[in-house]
């Protein structure tokens, strides 16, 4: 993916010439929201670094300067309550931290920074100056910020930041204002992952769906948004999909001896142990919980391994019951997930993934009952 070019440095000075762009509303959690959420994150990022000292760490800045820049916020944006006083002084000191961070990194350490312009020559290069592109900063403060950020306590402070940064492989992608400014985009972005990675329409949660959203950035060659590579097969995505794999699924009618016919609706559940019913499992079934029976289909009777005696015997007496199920007469939905897990084992030989796997169905579940039951 390109690298996408950096914003520059935000002064507010064209943001609020007229009034009624100076308003903005915030959600019942404290985030701003509304089409001027951005200028308002935008006046508290210019503001803080203007407000508070950057040669002092949070705890030690004076409470009361959060406080004013509160109460002016408030003031210029005509904030009539302190709901969005926590996150936004909160969101302020975020912001302090990363500034005095990136001051580190691009002026104490600069020679030391792997991402340093190294077209820039001692001639133009006029970045060395840190006053010169931030013309609010107090210059009289510089002497006591170097010595803080070259302090022992300070690189300690920072190697554990680095080292639970390095945690974090997979980052959102939500900018300034959050997730309440991705809301009104999570349907549609969504609606294009699917297209692109159908595995997704397993995730029906809409807080899932939100999260896997904000982890995925905007291709500006393809015009998409993609998911990295590490999210989907290393990362967090991978471990919901192996908790949605292979639940779903269309029970095909045992006694059919020509097209196969669905006659009801269900989820396969895994059972390594391969016991149902305090009773051992029939060689070549697999363990399903029955969702819902077509229409017509209620009087099917059961195979005699799949009834329970006394109890279930026909499909519509197995609604909302496990029983075993031959797994010839099962169609998985998106059986690539289940393929993919054993793909990925020692134990089996094969490293590929067909494009379309709804016609592995019956040699997936075929190898898993058998692996299962111990046999190779």
């Amino acid at each position: 993916m390109p690298e996408k070019k950096k914003r520059g440095v935000s002064k507010c000075k064209k943001k609020f010439l007229h009034p009624e762009e100076c308003t903005v509303d915030f959600d019942k959690t404290g985030r701003a929201i509304g089409k001027n959420a951005g200028r308002f994150m935008s006046f508290i990022g210019v503001e803080v670094k203007k407000t508070v000292p950057y040669n002092k760490v949070v705890k030690h800045v004076n409470p009361k300067l959060y406080e004013d820049l509160w109460e002016y916020a408030k003031a210029t944006w005509n904030i009539t309550d302190d709901r969005g006083k926590i996150v936004t002084l909160s969101k302020a000191k975020s912001i302090m931290r990363k500034f005095r961070y990136k001051l580190r990194k691009n002026y104490v350490y600069k020679d030391e920074s792997p991402d340093k312009d190294k077209d820039k020559t001692p001639e133009n290069d006029t970045s060395n100056d840190p006053f010169e592109k931030y013309d609010y900063l107090d210059s009289e403060l510089w002497g006591s910020f170097v010595a803080i950020v070259d302090s022992e306590e300070w690189k300690e402070t920072s190697r554990k930041a680095k080292k639970s940064a390095e945690q974090n492989t997979d980052p959102s992608h939500v900018g300034r204002c959050g997730f309440s400014r991705l809301e009104p985009h999570v349907e549609s972005r969504w609606n294009q992952l699917v297209s692109s990675y159908p595995i997704l329409d397993l995730i029906q949660d809409d807080r899932s769906k939100m999260y896997t959203v904000s982890r995925a950035p905007f291709n500006p060659v393809t015009k998409l948004y993609e998911l990295s590579e590490h999210f989907v097969s290393e990362g967090e995505l991978k471990g919901t999909l192996k908790k949605l794999s292979i639940k779903k699924c269309e029970l095909l009618n045992p006694y059919d001896q020509g097209a196969p016919t669905v006659i009801g609706m269900g989820r396969v559940h895994p059972s390594p142990e391969r016991i149902i019913h305090n009773g051992p499992m029939i060689d070549g079934f697999v363990k399903v919980q029955i969702d819902r029976v077509v229409e017509g289909c209620e009087e099917i009777r059961l195979l005699p391994e799949s009834c329970i005696p006394g109890a279930v015997e026909f499909l519509e007496d197995a609604k909302g019951s496990f029983i075993q199920w031959p797994a010839k007469s099962i169609k998985v939905y998106y059986i690539y997930i289940m393929l993919a897990s054993f793909c990925a084992s020692e134990d089996f030989g094969f490293m590929f993934l067909p494009h379309n796997c709804f016609n592995f169905s019956f040699l997936v579940l075929d190898t898993y009952v058998k692996k299962t039951n111990g046999l190779r």
